[in-house]
């Protein structure tokens, strides 16, 4: 796929006609049409992004930073190219793993407390950002440790990853009450929505050499719970960069 280029936090536009993905092990950022023609670097040094998230209309990149120069910084760029724009300037924290809401005006992330070593979200809280104002608000607590917040394709929830990798966490921003989805698998990472809203795709695969599973692979869950399905056989799959571990 994309000639087997080495490639990480590949990222389908909401069409599904393009494709965003930072290279490894370079760390810079590219676009490109889905079959791999029309290819355009985004980013070079000093940046080193990670997470790249397509807007819903498409006329942008959301992602954030890992570079020494900028850590825990989140940024949009036009999806056609050009300078990067910093959201949050003046904050302190590091401001991690963002994603959009479905109406493109608002973006949830992870920001880790000062003095926090980054990328232990440990003590880390989930905010919204309203693009228009600038003002920023915190979500309900989550009830066990967890980051990685991803909207749901009808705006209704937020999807979480509890830090120790058991278990997914689910906000109704309607009640603002948390539930949980516990597939009982090895070490779930890298969740994901159906287009449909009505599944949570997610990766199990042994993590950093502590965590294991017994079955690795890629996996749907119903959320409204429930057993989950296999969809993607891993074992023996080799991976790169953040999926390299292990």
């Amino acid at each position: 796929y994309l000639g087997g280029i080495s490639a990480e936090y590949v990222n389908f536009s909401k069409d599904g006609k393009y494709v965003v993905y930072v290279a490894y092990p370079d760390g810079t950022m590219w676009r490109a049409n889905r079959d791999g023609s029309g290819l355009q670097q985004l980013t070079g040094p000093p940046f080193s992004p990670v997470t790249p998230e397509w807007s819903p209309d498409g006329t942008q990149i959301l992602f954030s930073e890992t570079s020494v120069s900028h850590p825990g910084e989140m940024y949009t760029i036009s999806s056609q190219g050009g300078v990067p724009k910093r959201l949050l300037p003046d904050d302190k924290g590091r401001d991690v793993i963002p994603d959009w809401s479905p109406d493109g005006k608002k973006i949830v992330f992870d920001q880790i407390p000062v003095g926090s070593a980054f990328g232990m979200f440990q003590g880390s809280k989930d905010r919204i950002l309203e693009m228009d104002t600038g003002k920023v608000a915190d979500l309900p607590p989550c009830p066990k440790p967890c980051y990685s917040p991803r909207w749901s394709p009808d705006g209704r929830y937020i999807l979480e990853l509890a830090v120790d990798h058991k278990n997914m966490l689910l906000l109704d921003l309607r009640t603002n009450q948390w539930s949980q989805l516990d597939p009982k698998l090895g070490a779930i990472d890298f969740p994901r929505w159906s287009r449909d809203g009505r599944s949570i795709y997610f990766q199990d695969s042994d993590l950093a050499g502590v965590l294991r599973s017994a079955d690795p692979g890629i996996y749907r869950v119903p959320v409204t719970g429930g057993r989950a399905e296999k969809v993607v056989d891993m074992k023996g799959f080799r991976g790169t960069g953040s999926m390299s571990v292990g």
